[in-house]
């Protein structure tokens, strides 16, 4: 992505922090902020985040970290967008009204991980059996 827009990107969210990568914008927000600036990355014409890729999770013990791939169509450019959740009683708000392909990708994240993705039309198991007990990709998963 061209500078001048992350740096307007930056401006408009004080939690917003810009990680430099050579391929792919990424991008750390807040939790309060996450759901507006999917938004705006949806939405903002100069932005137009319009195809979500996938969203998966990363348990680093003391915290969860969502990360949300999306890439635009329009300008050819790709972003990464990641946000920090408690470990105790994970959850976040869904983005399946903005992404309807979330509806499935936050299914598999709270299968696998056991997040809770808040407001969500449908949240359930699809990979694992109902009576499974435990989340396979959680640190502290027990055989």
């Amino acid at each position: 992505m061209h500078p001048e827009i992350i740096s307007k990107l930056a401006s408009r969210y004080f939690s917003l922090t810009i990680i430099p990568d050579q391929h792919t914008t990424k991008i750390q927000v807040e939790e309060n902020d996450m759901v507006y600036l999917m938004e705006q990355l949806k939405n903002a014409p100069e932005l137009h985040f319009e195809l979500l890729l996938d969203i998966t999770a990363v348990d680093y013990k003391d915290h969860y970290m969502i990360v949300y791939n999306l890439f635009s169509l329009k300008h050819g450019h790709k972003i990464m967008v990641m946000c920090r959740i408690a470990h105790e009683n994970p959850s976040i708000v869904t983005i399946s009204d903005l992404y309807p392909a979330a509806e499935v990708l936050e299914c598999e994240v709270y299968d696998l991980m056991g997040i809770e993705f808040i407001s969500h039309p449908n949240l359930r198991r699809i990979l694992l059996s109902e009576d499974f007990e435990g989340y396979p990709l959680r640190k502290d998963f027990k055989n």
